[in-house]
C-alpha cells in the first residue's frame, strides 16, 4: 500500500457584482456554456461575485460572472477575495492530475490559517492519485508528510488536541507500515511537541489571568492608599494656609493626620505583598514615606497651634503621638521641651 493511499484516507483523520475590481472589462453577457461549476466567491469588504472559473494566470483569475439573467467574463485579482474564496478559486483552476499544485494549495491554505481546508486539499491530492493509479513521487510524499506534521501542530495550537491525537493514531494504525521508522517517529514527536506547546500556552494564559486578577486585587487595595495620601496633602495645605483661623486650621490638620495615618496602616497591611512584588514594594515605600512625613509635620503643626493658645495638654498629646513611633525624633523632642517650658511659666497648668 502506497503512501498516497495513506494520505487519501487518513491525513490526520484530519479531516452584488457591482463595483468589483475588474482587470479587463466584461465580455457581452451570454447565457450559454453553463458546464463549469457556478459558485459564490466572497470578496474582501463583504461583497461577493457568483460565477465559474475559466482560467488562472498567476495571481489573477478569469471568471464567468452571473449578472442578472446573463453572464459576462472578467479578470480579477485573487487578492481581492477573502482567503477561503481564494482557496476555492485556486482549486477550481487545478487540473485533476496537478498533484504539486494541490500540495501547494494545501500549504497556501495552512499559511492562511485555514487548517480544515489544508487537510481537505491534502486528502484530495492523495485521493486523486489513488483513483488515477498514479503513485505520488517520493518528493510529493515527503512534502505531504511535512505538511501533515505542520497540520498536527496547527491543530494542537488551535486547541484541537483530540483531533490531532485521533488523526495520528489512525494514520499510524492503518498506514504505519507504508512509512519509514523515521517518518513514524517524526509524527509522534510532532504530536508530543504540539501537545506540550498547547499545554504551555494554556498554563501561560492561566497564569496571566491569575496575574491579572492579582494585579486587579492589588490595585483595589493600593488605590485607597494613594487617595488617602493625596487627601492628606490637600488637608495639610489647607490647614497651613488657614493658620489665622485656628479653629479651621486645627480641623483640617486633624483631618490630614487621619488620612495620613490611614495610609500608613494600609501600607503596613500590604507589607508581605510588597516583599513579593518589587514594583509594588517600591510604591508602598514611597507612599509610606509621604504619609509618614505628612503625618509627622501635621502633628507638630497641631502641637504648635495648641502651644500658642496655651492648650498644653493637646500640644503634649500631639507630640507624644509622634514620639510613640519615633522616640528619638529631634523635632518632636524639641517641641516637647518647649511645651514643658511654657507650661512651667503658666504655674496653674500643673
Amino acid at each position: 500500500m502506497k503512501l498516497s493511499i495513506l494520505l487519501a484516507s487518513a491525513t490526520l483523520g484530519l479531516v452584488s457584482a457591482a463595483n468589483l475590481p475588474v482587470v479587463h472589462a466584461p465580455a457581452p453577457a451570454t447565457q450559454d456554456d453553463q458546464s463549469a461549476e457556478v459558485r459564490r466567491y466572497v470578496m474582501k469588504g463583504g461583497k461577493s461575485v457568483r460565477g465559474s472559473v475559466l482560467a488562472l494566470d498567476g495571481d489573477r483569475v478569469r471568471l464567468k460572472v452571473m449578472v442578472g439573467g446573463g453572464s459576462g467574463e472578467a479578470w480579477y485579482d485573487l487578492s481581492a477575495f477573502e482567503d477561503k474564496s481564494q482557496v476555492d478559486l485556486r482549486r477550481a483552476g487545478l487540473a485533476s492530475d496537478d498533484y504539486q499544485g494541490m500540495l501547494d494549495l494545501s500549504a497556501f491554505a495552512l499559511d492562511k490559517g485555514l487548517v480544515d481546508a489544508a487537510r481537505k486539499e491534502l486528502r484530495f491530492m492523495a485521493h486523486s492519485a489513488q483513483v488515477a493509479g498514479t503513485p505520488l513521487s517520493p518528493e510529493l510524499q515527503e512534502g505531504a508528510l511535512d505538511l501533515t506534521n505542520k497540520i498536527i501542530l496547527a491543530l494542537c495550537e488551535a486547541g484541537k488536541v483530540g483531533d490531532a491525537r485521533t488523526g495520528v493514531r489512525s494514520l499510524l494504525t492503518k498506514r504505519g507500515s507504508d512509512m519509514t521508522e523515521a517518518q513514524r517517529q517524526q509524527l509522534m514527536d510532532t504530536l508530543d511537541q504540539g501537545i506540550a506547546a498547547r499545554k504551555a500556552a494554556t498554563d501561560a494564559k492561566r497564569e496571566a489571568r491569575k496575574d491579572a486578577k492579582l494585579a486587579a486585587e492589588t490595585e483595589r487595595k493600593v488605590a485607597p492608599l494613594r487617595k488617602a495620601v493625596k487627601d492628606g496633602e490637600a488637608y495639610r495645605r489647607k490647614g497651613l494656609l488657614e493658620s489665622k483661623n485656628q479653629a479651621k486650621s486645627r480641623r483640617d490638620l486633624k483631618k490630614a493626620v487621619s488620612e495620613f495615618d490611614r495610609a500608613r496602616k494600609g501600607v503596613a497591611k500590604m507589607a508581605d505583598a510588597g516583599r513579593k512584588d518589587e514594583a509594588l514594594g517600591k510604591e508602598l515605600i514611597g507612599l509610606n514615606q509621604e504619609a509618614t512625613t505628612g503625618w509627622h509635620d501635621c502633628l507638630l503643626s497641631l502641637a504648635s497651634l495648641s502651644l500658642s493658645t496655651g492648650q498644653f495638654n493637646d500640644a503634649t498629646a500631639s507630640v507624644n503621638t509622634v514620639l510613640a513611633d519615633f522616640p528619638k525624633d529631634k523635632e518632636a523632642l524639641a517641641m516637647r521641651a518647649r511645651i514643658e517650658s511654657a507650661a512651667n511659666d503658666w504655674g496653674w497648668w500643673r
